[in-house]
Formats: C-alpha cells, structure tokens, sequence
C-alpha cells in the first residue's frame, strides 16, 4: 500500500485535513478487498472540567470515523480502545494503546482541542489495528511470448478514485458559568444621601468565547439613609440581564464589559420607629466591567464592578408625606468577589 501525504504550512487545521484525508485514502483498499471493515468501540477517559471533554470528542470522531463507535456508561466494559485525554500546560496529550500524541493549543478553544483529539484517535486507532489477510490475487500473467498477437497487456492493479468532501464546522457548545459573590453596594450621594450596604449576588452567563448573555439577582441588607428631617431604611433587591464582550481571552484570564437593564424592589421605612413599610419599583440602564481568574480546572475567581442608573428614583414623600424633598439614590455602584464555575 502506497501512501501519499503532502503536508502544507498552513496552520494546524490544513495539517488536520490533510491527516483526515490520508486516514480515508487508506481504508479504501480494505473496503475494496472483500474484507468486512472492523468496528471500533471506543472509550474516551478524560479528568473532569477537560478541555476538549469526551462527549465533544465523540461527536467528532464519530463524523469523521464512520467505522468508530464510541461507547459510554455500562458500555464501557465492552470496549475495544480506551482513549485517554490528559490535560498539559499550554495544550493537551492523547494515549491509545500505548501511543502517545502531545499537541500545543495555548488558547483552550475545546472546539479546535476536540478536532485534534479526534485525528490523532483515528489515526492511532489505524496503527494498532492489525491488517486484513490479503485475499488470493489473480493468477499471473502468460509471459508474452505466449500471448496471442495483438493481445492488449491487462494490469492486476486496481485503480482507486475518490473525492475529499470538505467537512463542515466543527459542533460548538455553549460556554456556561455560574458565579457566586458577596458584594458591597452603594448608593451614590448624587441628589440623595449616600449609603453602604453588604450583600450577595448569584449570576449566570452563557454564550460563546466572545459573545455571551449575562443574568443576575442581588439581595442587599438594609442600609440607612439620612435626609434632613427623617432617616430611612432602603433594602434592595435588583434584577438584571445584558449582552457581554470579552475583550481580553485567554486561557487564565479573562476580562469583558457588560451592558443590560436593571430593575430592583424597593422596601422603605423609617429608622427610628418600625410604621408599615412601603415597596417601590426601581429601574435603569447597567454598565459593568467582569473579570475571571482560572483558579484550577473549571473553578475561576471572579470580580464584577457595575454601576447602576436609576430612571425612576423614589421620593421620600411616599414614606413621610411633611417630607418634600428628597429621593432615594440615584446611581448604584456594586462590587462583588466571589467563585465561579464554568463548564463548555
């Protein structure tokens, strides 16, 4: 079996196409024999939180590797090839029957890691799989002296024809984070008096490397504020939802700007005595800037700044009608620290 392989520079993807494409040339003298192609029943192990994880490497390998079947749960025991996925600095390896392929990706792209894995699978599976028996092949050729005149010479090599149909795009998955932060809020004095209040947030982001959709929900403690003639008690309780941009990417760190609406309860009431409080709807536009830190795995360390802008801030009055002037705050500035756990 002859085998022809031209390697072109240009980048890893083309390396891989052309890999993908030696991998299809060399089994079609097997299918063209007669011989029954072998199924491969694969296992893919890899540490949790792995980038790629075996689910997305088997997605590929099945696409490319018609002759694959990768097999999960219970049906593991009855595996044939166990593929095992160990994550490295700056990029991965990948270890079948005592091959071992490494391979850089600094950037963690999972789509691209799983693409790689799934090439040096099949690959790897192709050399540790023995060759077919060869079956009888035609009886040779009379010498040409004994063949008739005018004769045409025939050739016992077959020829072998076929097209690289170009695959499609790798499947990608949404990024998912869950954070958990404790906060300290702060409502700023612009047009009202200023408070500080702790408390805590849980957000959620999805979406791509790039691009990704924010939610969030925030519970602050109390937090008194003084106006001239009457001290009030603000808890608040925001909501918020926006699009944001990573603008730094990497494999550790990762900063991006966020951009949303807000909306918030309101309960007031005063400080010295306990009358019925009394709940009020605020709202606005949110800016905020996030960054995440990869501590281990998937668990980051994540800082969020936000300010919040209020469209509707309440006037006193509604709590102390001898009260005309005054409002609660008009602008919110929030930070938080806390964990993140991000999964793709």
């Amino acid at each position: 079996m002859v085998f022809a392989v031209r390697v072109y520079l240009g980048g890893l993807e083309v390396a891989a196409r052309v890999c993908a494409a030696a991998l299809a040339l060399a089994c079609v003298p097997v299918a063209a024999s007669g011989q029954p192609a072998t199924t491969h029943r694969v296992a893919i192990a890899a540490p949790a939180g792995s980038c790629p994880s075996p689910g997305l490497v088997a997605r590929v390998l099945e696409a490319m590797a018609h002759d694959v079947r990768v097999v999960f749960g219970r049906a593991v025991e009855g595996a044939t090839d166990l593929v095992v996925i160990v994550p490295e600095p700056g990029g991965f390896r990948v270890e079948l029957g005592g091959h071992v392929r490494r391979f850089a990706e600094p950037r963690r792209r999972c789509d691209r890691r799983a693409g790689m894995a799934a090439v040096a699978t099949a690959l790897l599976l192709d050399l540790t799989t023995p060759p077919p028996s060869e079956p009888p092949g035609p009886p040779a050729a009379p010498p040409a002296a004994d063949r008739p005149a005018g004769s045409a010479a025939t050739s016992a090599t077959p020829s072998i024809s076929g097209e690289v149909i170009r695959s499609s795009e790798r499947p990608r998955r949404p990024r998912l984070s869950l954070m958990a932060q404790a906060r300290l809020a702060m409502g700023l004095p612009f047009g009202a008096p200023g408070l500080i209040a702790e408390g805590g947030a849980v957000r959620l982001m999805l979406g791509g490397r790039r691009w990704h959709g924010t939610l969030g929900v925030a519970v602050d403690a109390p937090a008194v504020a003084t106006y001239p003639d009457l001290r009030v008690r603000i808890l608040r309780a925001p909501l918020d939802i926006g699009l944001g941009l990573a603008v730094v990417s990497s494999p550790r760190f990762e900063l991006s700007v966020e951009a949303g609406a807000w909306i918030a309860l309101l309960r007031l009431s005063q400080a010295d005595d306990t009358p019925a409080a009394v709940d009020r709807v605020d709202f606005g536009p949110r800016l905020a800037l996030a960054a995440r830190v990869r501590v281990v795995g998937p668990l980051q360390l994540s800082l969020l700044v936000e300010d919040d802008l209020s469209l509707a801030p309440t006037p006193v009055g509604t709590l102390h009608p001898t009260t005309l002037v005054g409002t609660t705050p008009r602008d919110w500035l929030a930070v938080g620290l806390g964990l993140a756990m991000a999964w793709e």
